[in-house]
């Protein structure tokens, strides 16, 4: 586990802004904070993201307007002498679970076990992605995220570009999933990020990642995620009866309607599933909420000497 000690400014020195940012492809949510013994907001501004520019590879057509819009808004003043802390939507992120392996002896062997791992999954695209594994323990499979270097490059860049060091970024699932530590003690249960037009569901038993699965959302995210659940269970092979499903979900009304039901087969009884909101996150205690968590699942991002992207994931 890696500890972070809070930032406590120097005598006769103020402490440095935050510049807390949300990443989608289509709006940026951009956020600075006063820092201090008490945190306030200075500025919020949420800008739309522009369109797609002429002669963009397909794999840059994901993030490239979503970067370019953040370059764009960086060159206002009011956000620089700020740092920066990013979080990606699950557009941005690839997820998989490395199993334990006893045989893997070095860091060698994990990275390229790691490296097979996800093309395995995700094919030759992976070969261009950042990838990185938390440590979740011995005989625990690990979750693992990948980001196309690309993308980082250019967030870099964008950063750099405005005078601001890139210090760090969290997938939008690492924070999430802080938020349900904080929130709530079930050993087991089911987990649904979502976001417009991402959809993110987890299954987690007694601090165990058993699996997580994105795809693109279904108009019908009720009837969706009930999909996914009876499948992932079959799949995962455990009995998940009785187990919550625990909805993060920005921007919805928490506590609406919501029935999660298996499809209805012959000669088998409909399944209700109970439903629990989760707060969402409040960027303006981006730091506050992540660090609080009893383990932190987030990828910090350091900025090398070389200008080359270090990524870790803290556990």
């Amino acid at each position: 586990m890696l500890l972070r000690l809070p930032d406590l400014p120097l005598p006769g020195f103020p402490m440095q802004d935050r510049l807390r940012i949300f990443m989608h492809p289509h709006q940026l949510v951009l956020l600075r904070i006063k820092r201090g013994n008490a945190q306030h907001i200075i500025s919020k501004q949420v800008v739309a993201c522009h369109a797609g520019e002429p002669g963009t590879s397909k794999a840059e057509a994901s993030w490239m307007p979503a970067v370019s819009t953040l370059a764009t808004v960086l060159r206002d003043k009011s956000w620089h002498g700020a740092k920066p802390q990013l979080v990606l939507a699950n557009h941005f992120v690839r997820y998989a679970l490395i199993p334990w392996h006893d045989s893997l002896g070095n860091h060698a062997e994990r990275q390229a076990y790691l490296r097979h791992s996800f093309q395995l999954a995700y094919g030759d695209s992976a070969k261009g992605w950042d990838l990185r594994m938390s440590d979740n323990g011995v005989q625990r499979a690990a979750v693992a995220s990948g980001i196309e270097q690309s993308l980082l490059q250019h967030v870099q860049q964008a950063f750099e570009a405005a005078g601001l060091s890139t210090s760090e970024i969290y997938p939008h699932l690492m924070v999430a999933i802080n938020q349900v530590r904080q929130q709530t003690d079930h050993a087991a249960y089911w987990f649904a990020l979502v976001e417009s037009g991402r959809l993110c569901i987890s299954l987690i038993q007694n601090g165990h990642w058993r699996s997580v699965k994105t795809c693109a959302a279904a108009e019908d995210i009720a009837g969706q995620i009930a999909d996914l659940i009876e499948r992932e269970s079959v799949i995962c092979g455990i009995n998940t009866t009785g187990w919550p499903l625990l909805m993060y979900w920005p921007g919805h009304v928490a506590g609406s309607e919501m029935q999660i039901s298996n499809r209805q087969l012959p000669n088998r009884p409909p399944l209700n599933r109970q439903v629990e909101w989760i707060r969402p996150l409040n960027l303006g205690r981006l730091e506050a909420d992540v660090l609080s968590g009893d383990r932190l699942d987030a990828i910090n991002q350091l900025a090398g000497a070389s200008s080359s992207l270090e990524l870790a994931m803290w556990a």
